[in-house]
């Protein structure tokens, strides 16, 4: 029993002093990055060095961070306004914009476009032989020119009303849509065309 107990406690303090405590980055496009550490340098490359949960290490713009929060909650403010820049947007606003893409990254309700496309994808070029990318084509540009202002905000969050989240959201929304129609009617068009040419035969 002592041996047993003697490789529990040694096997339970190595695993405690192995652990590390993660900050968490908050980039401007809205997905948040667990990190071990992180640098900078802004003599002259201007670049974050960071290393990930995983052990991994990046370079990146500090443009492209928010900010970064220790695990006390003591947050790191990359971003800064600049009045002197048209549409100039503050701290606490922007806050909410990147919160808002944030949610929109981790809601996964667009499955329909994915269907769309990859459906129509696959039909066009069976029925429309090389016209079928056309039809795909007028797919994606319908997506791309749905009005922002119709999509639904679906999010629990406190800042749900304000305008600044429903703008980062929406926008998110957006992107993700555009992304997943132009994949589908790729990935689509690619199998059509297999039936087309295999019916060909």
């Amino acid at each position: 029993m002592k041996i047993v107990a003697f490789i529990l406690i040694v096997f339970i303090s190595t695993a405690s002093f192995g652990q590390v405590e993660l900050n968490t980055m908050l980039l401007m496009n809205g997905k948040k990055v667990r990190v071990q550490n992180y640098s900078c340098i802004m003599e002259q490359t201007r670049k974050v060095i960071y290393t990930d949960s995983a052990g991994n290490h990046f370079k990146t713009n500090p443009d492209n961070i928010f900010s970064v929060t220790d695990n006390t909650g003591c947050e790191n403010m990359f971003y800064v306004p600049d009045s002197a820049k048209e549409g100039n947007v503050s701290t606490e606003n922007m806050r909410f914009y990147v919160l808002g893409q944030h949610d929109a990254l981790n809601i996964n309700r667009e499955g329909f476009i994915w269907a769309g496309g990859f459906g129509l994808g696959t039909v066009a070029p069976v029925f429309l032989g090389f016209y079928g990318p056309l039809a795909s084509a007028l797919y994606i540009t319908g997506v791309g020119i749905y009005p922002v202002d119709n999509i639904e905000v679906k999010s629990n969050s406190p800042f749900a009303k304000d305008d600044f989240y429903v703008e980062g959201y929406r926008s998110k929304i957006q992107e993700k849509r555009m992304k997943k129609s132009l994949t589908s009617s790729g990935i689509g068009l690619v199998l059509g065309f297999i039936i087309y040419f295999a019916a060909k035969k």
